[in-house]
């Protein structure tokens, strides 16, 4: 368990993703839905999945919602490259951004 984040792309991914989960739950904390896939069975397998939060944190919660859902079917990952960079820049901004506080005593 590296901990590194892992972005489930489109369908036959949120599947794959599902097996891990019940080989080995502790992993789902690591995994992150870049796209919405418009296959039948996706949102089955996405709430298959479990939510990302303990239970107790998210009770009105089926599963989290997917970085994107723009229609995307081309199945080469590229949801998840754009969902990369979305998941970058929140890290980026919640890594560097200062507080109010923080500004103001900047001034």
């Amino acid at each position: 368990d590296s901990g590194a984040a892992v972005l489930v792309d489109g369908f036959i991914s949120t599947v794959a993703a599902g097996i891990a989960v019940a080989l080995a739950p502790s992993c789902r904390k690591n995994l992150f839905l870049a796209t919405q896939s418009a296959e039948r069975g996706y949102f089955h397998a996405a709430a298959a999945l479990g939510p990302y939060l303990p239970r107790d944190e998210c009770s009105d919660l089926q599963h989290e919602q997917p970085f994107l859902d723009i229609g995307l079917r081309l199945g080469e990952g590229t949801g998840a490259i754009l969902a990369f960079s979305q998941l970058r820049a929140a890290a980026a901004i919640a890594a560097d951004m200062w507080s109010l506080q923080r500004a103001i005593e900047l001034v």
